[in-house]
C-alpha cells in the first residue's frame, strides 16, 4: 500500500497545476516555447530515477493484480482459481515489464513540455538531496493518514 501512496503523490507531483482551476489555466498556456535540451532530459531522467518510479510503476502493477484476483468470480474449485490467479499475475508482470520502461521513457519528455531545464534540474536536485529522499519515505505516512 505504501508504494501505491507513492505513486498517488508521484502524480500529484507531476499533475499539481490541476489541483487549481486558476493555476492550471495558467500553465496551459506557457509564455514561451519550451526547449527541450540534453541537459533538460538529464534532468528529467534524474527526476525519475530520484523519485524511484520503476519501483513505484512495480507496486502499481502489484497493486493491479492484486485488484484483478480480488474481483475474479469465486467459482469453481480453489486449484482452479489458482491457476486463474497465477496465470494473470504472470501475464501482466509480463506486460508491464515491457511496456513500463517506455512509459517511464516518455515521461520524461513529456515533463519537459511543462517544466523548463532551470524546473527540471531543481526538481531532480530537490529530489536527490537527503531532504527530498527523506520527504519520498514520508509520503505514504501522509497519503495514509490523509486517507484515513
Amino acid at each position: 500500500m505504501s508504494r501505491l501512496a507513492t505513486l498517488a503523490v508521484c502524480a500529484a507531483v507531476l499533475s499539481s497545476s490541476i489541483v487549481s482551476p486558476v493555476l492550471a489555466a495558467e500553465a496551459a498556456q506557457p509564455d514561451t516555447m519550451l526547449v527541450v535540451t540534453e541537459k533538460s532530459l538529464d534532468c528529467a531522467g534524474r527526476y525519475m530515477t530520484a523519485m524511484h518510479m520503476d519501483d513505484t510503476m512495480k507496486a502499481m502493477t502489484e497493486s493491479m493484480v492484486a485488484s484483478m484476483k480480488a474481483a475474479l468470480p469465486q467459482v469453481g474449485s480453489a486449484p482452479e482459481r489458482a491457476k486463474i490467479e497465477k496465470a494473470i499475475g504472470i501475464a501482466m508482470k509480463e506486460t508491464m515489464d515491457e511496456i513500463m520502461p517506455r512509459v517511464i521513457e516518455d515521461m520524461e519528455p513529456a515533463m519537459l513540455q511543462v517544466f523548463d531545464e532551470a524546473e527540471m534540474c531543481a526538481l531532480a536536485d530537490f529530489y536527490e538531496s537527503s531532504t527530498g529522499q527523506s520527504i519520498i519515505r514520508k509520503m505514504p505516512v501522509l497519503m495514509q493518514i490523509s486517507m484515513d
